[in-house]
C-alpha cells in the first residue's frame, strides 16, 4: 500500500502545478498519470526527426513582470524557460471571411490604438473594452500578485458574457466577430457564451505579452520535472484512477488505480475531465443534482490537427500565428475556423521547418471511434483520418499557394487521438466549456477532502494553472502562500 499527504490525478499544467505547491509545502505527494509519460499532450513527439506540439504552441504573460512569469518564478520553472517574443505589432494574424484581415498587437495601449483606427464607429466602446480588461485583471488574484489571494473581482459573480458587454458599450459587429473569435480559438466558447471575466483574465494575459517557448511543450515539462524532482515528488505513469475510497459516503481516505494499486492519502485534487468522476462518486453522499449537472456540462471544441514539414513557410507564420474564420460556416453549431500556428525558428533542421495547422472538426464523425472502438474498426477510422487530413492539406494550399506540392505530412491527430492520450471525453481541446448558460464547477466538492483543477474549473494555461494554486489554497497556509509569491513580483 502506499501511503501519501496528498494525491493529484493527471499530470498536465494544473497536475503539474498543484502536485509542486505541495511539494514545496513539505508534503509527501503521488502524481498519478494514466499516459506512460507526463503531460501527453503538451510534451513534444518526434517524426522524421522534426519535434511536433500536439498541444502547446505558445502563451501569454511571459514578459519579466508578466502574471505567468511571476507563477513561474515561484514554481522554480523561471530558470530552465527560455522565451522567444512574438511579433508586437500582430502576434495573432485573424482573417474573416467577408469582414478583413486583422494584425494583433499586444500591449493593451496598443490594442486600444489599433483598433480604434480600424473600427471608428466603435471607439467608445473599445475605450471601455480595454478599460474593462485592466480593471478586471487588476482586481483578481494571481493575474495581480498585490491582490491577496482569495480575492476576485467581483465580475467573476456576473452573470453576461463578452457579447452582452460589448453590445452594451455600444460595440460595432465586426469589433464583436473579431475580439470573440479571437478568443473562441484560445479557450473554446463564442462571445455570446463565455462569461466576460473568463474571456479578461485569458486574453488579458495575451494583451500583455505573446511568446514561443524554447523547446515548446518540452521546456515547460521538462523545468517542472526538475523542480518535482527536487522535492521529491512521487510520479507514477501508466496508472489510471478508477475509483476513490470514500468511507461513510462523506470522507475521502485514497484512491484506487485499474491496475489495483492502492494509494492512501489526506487529499485528492482531481484535474480529469469531470465528467469521468461520475461513477468514481457512486458510493459518496453527492446530491443527485450535482451528478446531473456534471454530467450535463457542454465540452469545448475538438479540432484535427496537421503536422507538416516543408523548406520554406509564409512571412504570416513565421513570427505570428494565423488564424482564418469562415463566419457564415457552422459545422454541427461550431465556428468554422483554420489555425496555422508559428513555425518556432528552433524547428529547423537541415532548411526545412517543421509546421502545425489547426482545423475544427465536429465529434460526430470521430463518436463511434473513441475507447478502444478505433483498433476493431481501424480501417473505416484510418480513412476518415487521411481524409480529414486531404482536406487540411486543400486548405492549406488554397491559403498559400507557394507550399503547394512542398510540404511533407508528418502526422494527423483527431479527436480520437485527443481521447486515447488524456482520456478526455469527446477529445474535446478545453474540457467543460466555460458559458454563462452552465454553471461552473468550484475547486470545492461535497466530498471532504476531494478537490478540482484543471481548464474545466479556469480555462487556458493561465486558467490551469491558477486552478492548481486555489486548490492547493484548501490545504496549505494562505498567508505563507501569499507571501512567497508576492516576493517574486
Amino acid at each position: 500500500m502506499n501511503k501519501y499527504d496528498h494525491v493529484v490525478i493527471g499530470s498536465g499544467i494544473s497536475g503539474l502545478t498543484t502536485a509542486l505547491i505541495l511539494g514545496k509545502f513539505g508534503n509527501k505527494v503521488a502524481l498519478l498519470e494514466q499516459h506512460a509519460n507526463t503531460a501527453p499532450l503538451i510534451r513534444r513527439f518526434k517524426r522524421n526527426n522534426f519535434w511536433c506540439d500536439p498541444g502547446f504552441h505558445y502563451t501569454g504573460g511571459l514578459s519579466p513582470s508578466g502574471s505567468l512569469s511571476i507563477l513561474f518564478r515561484y514554481l522554480g520553472l523561471a530558470d530552465y524557460i527560455q522565451t522567444i517574443p512574438m511579433d508586437e505589432n500582430g502576434f495573432d494574424i485573424l482573417s474573416l471571411k467577408g469582414q478583413g484581415e486583422y494584425k494583433m498587437p499586444y500591449r493593451l495601449d496598443n490594442l486600444e490604438y489599433y483598433l480604434c483606427v480600424h473600427f471608428p464607429n466603435s471607439v467608445n466602446a473599445i475605450k471601455k473594452y480595454v478599460h474593462k480588461i485592466k480593471d478586471i485583471n487588476y482586481n483578481t488574484a494571481f493575474i495581480n500578485p498585490d491582490m491577496p489571494l482569495t480575492q476576485f473581482s467581483s465580475e467573476i459573480y456576473l452573470n453576461h458574457s463578452l457579447d452582452t458587454f460589448l453590445r452594451s458599450v455600444g460595440a460595432e459587429q465586426n469589433l464583436i466577430n473579431l475580439l470573440g473569435n479571437h478568443g473562441y480559438v484560445l479557450y473554446g466558447s463564442s462571445a455570446a457564451e463565455v462569461p466576460l471575466h473568463t474571456h479578461a483574465y485569458i486574453m488579458g494575459s495575451f494583451y500583455e505579452s505573446a511568446s514561443l517557448v524554447v523547446d515548446g511543450g518540452n521546456g515547460l515539462i521538462g523545468a517542472f520535472e526538475k523542480e518535482l524532482k527536487k522535492y521529491d515528488i512521487s510520479v507514477f505513469t501508466n496508472c489510471s484512477v478508477s475509483d476513490f475510497d470514500i468511507h461513510n459516503g462523506k470522507l475521502l481516505k485514497g484512491v484506487y488505480c485499474e491496475d489495483e494499486r492502492y494509494f492512501e492519502c489526506n487529499s485528492c485534487i482531481s484535474t480529469i475531465h469531470p465528467k469521468l468522476l461520475v461513477d468514481m462518486l457512486q458510493n459518496a453522499s453527492v446530491r443527485p443534482a450535482y451528478i446531473n449537472r456534471i454530467k450535463k456540462l457542454e465540452n469545448t471544441i475538438a479540432a484535427v490537427v496537421l503536422f507538416i514539414e516543408a523548406d520554406e513557410f509564409p512571412e504570416e507564420v513565421l513570427k505570428t500565428n494565423y488564424y482564418e474564420f469562415d463566419l457564415e460556416s457552422f459545422n454541427d453549431n461550431l465556428i468554422d475556423y483554420t489555425a496555422y500556428m508559428s513555425v518556432n525558428p528552433q524547428a529547423e533542421i537541415k532548411g526545412r521547418r517543421a509546421f502545425t495547422v489547426i482545423k475544427s472538426a465536429s465529434v460526430a464523425s470521430f463518436a463511434p471511434y473513441f475507447g478502444d472502438a478505433y483498433l476493431n474498426h481501424y480501417d473505416k477510422y484510418d480513412e476518415i483520418k487521411k481524409q480529414a487530413a486531404e482536406k487540411i492539406i486543400n486548405v492549406v494550399t488554397d491559403k498559400f499557394p507557394k507550399l503547394k506540392n512542398r510540404i511533407k505530412v508528418l502526422d494527423v491527430s483527431t479527436p480520437v487521438t485527443y481521447q486515447r492520450y488524456t482520456k478526455t471525453i469527446d477529445g474535446c481541446m478545453y474540457g467543460i466549456k466555460h458559458n454563462i448558460a452552465q454553471r461552473q464547477l468550484s475547486t470545492r466538492t461535497s466530498v471532504k477532502n476531494l478537490f478540482l483543477a484543471g481548464q474545466s474549473i479556469q480555462a487556458g494555461v493561465m486558467g490551469s494553472m491558477i486552478s492548481g494554486f486555489i486548490a492547493a489554497l484548501n490545504i496549505v497556509d494562505h498567508n505563507t502562500l501569499d507571501k512567497e509569491i508576492r516576493a517574486c513580483h
